[in-house]
């Protein structure tokens, strides 16, 4: 008898906890559930917290009253389709009949005397109509925004919230379903259920300004006079008919020590980010501001403030207490993109929060921009370099748009621009005439940096996801092991939108947009990839391509005087793509960028120069290994024959005689000549009977001495002949050195130069 007991009371619990999630997956939500937290949804009941409400509920005329009261003063000319249109979807979406919807329309239109009442009914229809048909409709959201353009965010806010306060009675089928103690404590709240078996919950609790945790219990009460009378007759089986529940709220942990109390979402209409500006309070009644951040760097800043009391369970909290906020129309929701730079926005390419030329396109301003061009480019070695990095230039801002267009199918992205090689050959003069095009390069915090602002995954992140203009990377390094992840990034974010995930909460995930295209310099060779090299433009500059010091002193000169003319490139740019958008959509950036650039001498009256059209080919890697394996070769040439012949000649006569063998002057004879000479070269020792060359890491010192910066570490030197390096007897030391056979070791020296 006791099991039977026990087990009808367990039903009788589970068939009320049932009830209440039935009642709220009917009725809908208002809002965008955050992230893809499992505890959000009931098992096997996605698709009704999906689905869209089924309006039952007629309004009292008292609450018809009070809500034309509440926002008739809104009801304007020229707002009165945005506020039906916005009520009518909040209306719907809390339950309101079709019929009490009309009837508040019907009664503003009355009274504010709007002749176009028929079309203000047509749109109550069609909006219930798409609605129970499960098309997506606005809601408070669209309400809110109307609201706020008319009076302002604060007045906006307080007549939600009264709105809210009428249609709560009617409304949170959670709240239905509890006693009325419970339904008016929480009614003063904003919460959020976690959990229907057990019922759970989180709440942003209005008096004691904290986000906790909270649950609905059930205690069973007896009538003990009736058990008594039964329990003589044996009749236990009735027990449960006469005995009660009492449904209990509880207040578990505190999560976070705050709550919000005012909330703007932005929403990016390029679909990458959602950010939150957020208002907090605590229970001292002290107000803090957080600008448009993420949900992760949210958390972060109420961490560095204390204010987070359980780290795992504020990850879940926060999302869900606004996403509650938002389904109370608690949530002003603005959607534009935060960053400046160029998008496609609804088709249309748009210029975001930059501004645009103002001055008046002149033929003396174009043909100044246009003459400084033709300038540098005389002052360049290759010609074919300068028109690829300058028809580059022109389509970077918008490189962000060719890869929204990629979503059509076809590959529209723009490749970045890898340089490497040697020094003063102009590889970073290049990209900051680049960024002069768009009066970017006096920016080093953003667009001119080092590669230690991006070498690792956040900063590189961080350092592509201010606006879309183009950034350059100073003396990069991508052949370490320890930058796999980073190369892995790097090749996503050239043609993907984004530039690297990662989880915002356990249930949150974030991702951060690639907007920039970038020019990354180095003086070694990118890494052999496959993948990578197909989305570079790789150009590597050799000895062919050093300036002299005069050269770079006048280029210098001439560069400081006139690198202001160039921006009036990037105006033109921006004036003739804007207008002409069909080139952005249509064609590769090559054909774009040298479509601009033919416009734009046309216009400065001055004839296009042979560059514009031309390319640099890619640098096939084999040539740059091979121009490096010669540099390294010539250097240990050098110093075997400046060693030879500065010890040799210190000799003595009969000591010469002993040695006329090194009279013949081969290398190999020059070589045994240093390396039987105890220190003459200090790192290349042998072993062996003189049959194994040993090349120890102080090489590495006198290579960066002699500015050769095309081996970066001694690994990438032994791997020149074929080895790495180990560790290796030599008089009793235990040494790391390269060890190879002294025959390998004069084929290395002795290969052909190249041509």
């Amino acid at each position: 008898m006791i099991e039977t007991q026990e087990e009808q009371i367990n039903e009788e619990i589970h068939r009320m906890r049932e009830e209440i999630v039935e009642s709220y997956n009917e009725s809908g939500k208002d809002g965008t559930i955050i992230g893809n937290n499992k505890h959000h949804s009931f098992p096997g009941e996605h698709n009704k917290m999906a689905a869209s409400p089924r309006p039952q509920v007629d309004l009292s005329e008292e609450d018809l009253n009070e809500i034309i009261e509440e926002i008739i003063d809104y009801y304007q000319e020229g707002n009165g389709n945005h506020i039906v249109y916005g009520l009518s979807g909040f209306l719907f979406k809390k339950g309101i009949t079709l019929d009490s919807c009309k009837r508040i329309v019907e009664r503003l239109c009355e009274s504010t005397n709007d002749s176009e009442i028929d079309n203000r009914i047509m749109t109550v229809s069609n909006t219930y109509e798409k609605g129970t048909s499960g098309q997506e409709i606005e809601g408070s959201s669209s309400l809110s925004q109307t609201f706020v353009a008319f009076a302002g965010e604060e007045k906006a806010r307080e007549t939600m919230d009264h709105l809210l306060t009428i249609l709560n009675k009617y409304g949170n089928p959670v709240l239905n379903q509890l006693n009325e103690d419970i339904r008016r404590e929480l009614s003063n709240h904003t919460f959020e259920p976690i959990s229907y078996n057990p019922m759970k919950f989180v709440i942003a609790h209005k008096d004691n300004k904290q986000i906790l945790h909270g649950s609905i219990n059930f205690r069973q009460d007896y009538n003990n006079k009736f058990n008594n009378e039964r329990s003589q007759t044996g009749y236990n089986s009735s027990i449960l008919s006469q005995s009660k529940f009492t449904q209990l709220i509880s207040y578990d942990s505190v999560i976070i020590n705050v709550i919000p109390t005012k909330i703007i979402k932005y929403e990016d209409p390029t679909g990458i980010e959602t950010k939150y500006e957020i208002e907090f309070e605590n229970n001292l009644g002290d107000k803090f501001h957080i600008d448009p951040k993420s949900l992760k760097d949210i958390l972060d800043e109420l961490k560095l403030k204390g204010l987070v009391y359980k780290v795992r369970a504020a990850e879940e909290a926060l999302p869900a207490i606004l996403n509650a906020f938002q389904r109370d129309g608690k949530v002003i929701v603005k959607k534009e993109v935060e960053t400046p730079g160029f998008y496609l926005v609804n088709g249309n390419v748009v210029a975001n929060k930059i501004e645009l030329p103002s001055v008046v396109m002149t033929t003396e301003r174009l043909s100044d921009c246009a003459r400084t061009l033709i300038a540098l480019s005389n002052r360049t070695k290759r010609p074919e370099v300068f028109g690829t990095f300058i028809t580059w230039a022109i389509v970077a801002p918008f490189s962000f748009v060719l890869k929204q267009l990629d979503e059509e199918g076809q590959e529209r992205w723009l490749p970045w621009i890898y340089t490497d090689g040697q020094t003063n050959t102009g590889k970073t003069t290049n990209g900051r005439i680049v960024l002069a095009i768009w009066r970017k390069h006096k920016d080093k915090r953003i667009h001119d940096i080092g590669f230690s602002s991006a070498d690792t995954l956040p900063r590189f992140g961080r350092a592509i996801s201010y606006d879309t203009f183009p950034v350059l990377i100073n003396e990069v390094t991508l052949n370490d092991d320890r930058q796999k992840q980073l190369v892995e990034a790097l090749k996503h974010a050239v043609q993907s939108q984004t530039a690297r995930g990662r989880l915002a909460t356990r249930s949150t995930a974030e991702y951060i947009s690639a907007l920039s295209p970038c020019i990354l310099t180095s003086n070694h060779p990118p890494p052999d990839d496959p993948a990578l090299l197909r989305r570079i433009i790789h150009i590597h500059s050799s000895k062919d391509d050093l300036h002299t010091d005069v050269e770079i002193k006048e280029f210098n000169r001439f560069y400081s005087s006139k690198v202001h003319t160039l921006g009036v490139l990037g105006d033109f740019t921006v004036d003739f793509l804007l207008y002409n958008q069909d080139l952005l959509r249509n064609d590769d950036w090559k054909t774009i960028g040298t479509t601009v650039l033919n416009e734009f001498f046309k216009s400065a009256g001055i004839e296009v120069p042979d560059w514009v059209g031309k390319f640099v080919e890619d640098s096939d890697l084999q040539d740059v290994y091979a121009e490096n394996e010669q540099i390294v070769r010539g250097f240990i040439i050098k110093k075997i024959n400046e060693t030879y012949i500065r010890f040799f000649n210190t000799l003595s006569y009969e000591e010469k005689n002993e040695d006329k063998i090194l009279s013949l002057n081969k290398l190999e004879d020059r070589l045994r000549f240093c390396y039987e000479k105890e220190q003459l070269i200090p790192y290349i020792k042998t072993r062996k009977n003189h049959e194994e060359i040993l090349i120890l890491p102080d090489i590495m010192k006198d290579l960066k001495d002699n500015r050769i910066t095309c081996v970066r570490n001694f690994t990438e030197l032994a791997e020149m002949f074929q080895t790495r390096p180990s560790c290796i007897t030599k008089d009793n030391k235990s040494v790391r050195a390269i060890s190879v056979s002294k025959q390998k070791f004069l084929d290395f020296l002795n290969s052909p130069i190249l041509s």
